[in-house]
């Protein structure tokens, strides 16, 4: 009987047996936990997805109110792009990939890109846009174009030959040595100021 002498379920009882064993796998004694779960403070929503600390992360390089919103709109798309990297690559490390998983996580993945799609009209009528013009030559040489995992989901969704600049397509396959690729890859051109070649 417990405290309030209620009788242990089967199912209670079954978790605590199972519990016992995930323990002894380790080499741990459940009891030393549980007593640990009594004194600890109960998870808050805030402390779980470190609120504090994300809000804390908009750091304006200039005085434009509607910098910070630049920055957060930026965030948001980061984190969009972690939800689409997330659902790549559950199907990639799938051990057993079947058609289901597969479209289930690709229908995230679309879901992911609506998502940011829809969004901007927040860059565009979130801002004022003489503030932007401003600010934004405060930034340079950042941009968009620089997002590390834009180019890993392109990586993850395509033959390496599909990202190559356009006027190299046709000399390479999708068979030839990736490192015969990589220096014709669309972006390295693009991250390139085009009058001096010298690299942003």
């Amino acid at each position: 009987m417990d405290n309030n002498n209620q009788p242990l379920t089967p199912e209670l009882v079954s978790r605590i047996r199972q519990l016992e064993e995930k323990y002894q796998l380790m080499g741990q004694d459940m009891h030393s936990y549980l007593e640990g779960l009594l004194h600890q403070d109960y998870l808050k929503y805030w402390d779980y997805i470190n609120l504090d600390a994300l809000l804390s992360l908009q750091h304006p390089r200039t005085s434009f109110p509607d910098e910070k919103t630049f920055i957060i709109y930026h965030q948001i798309t980061e984190l969009n792009f972690r939800l689409i990297r997330n659902s790549i690559e559950l199907i990639i490390d799938a051990p057993e990939l079947d058609a289901a998983f597969f479209v289930k996580q690709l229908k995230r993945v679309n879901n992911y890109f609506e998502l940011l799609k829809n969004s901007f009209s927040v860059m565009f009528d979130g801002m004022d846009r003489e503030q932007f013009l401003a600010f934004r030559m405060a930034l340079l040489p950042a941009s968009g174009f620089q997002s590390a995992q834009y180019r890993i989901i392109e990586i993850y969704s395509t033959d390496l030959v599909n990202l190559l600049q356009h006027a190299k397509r046709a000399e390479f396959n999708a068979d030839d040595d990736p490192q015969q690729l990589l220096p014709h890859l669309y972006w390295r051109k693009g991250a390139m100021e085009l009058s001096t070649g010298k690299r942003l």
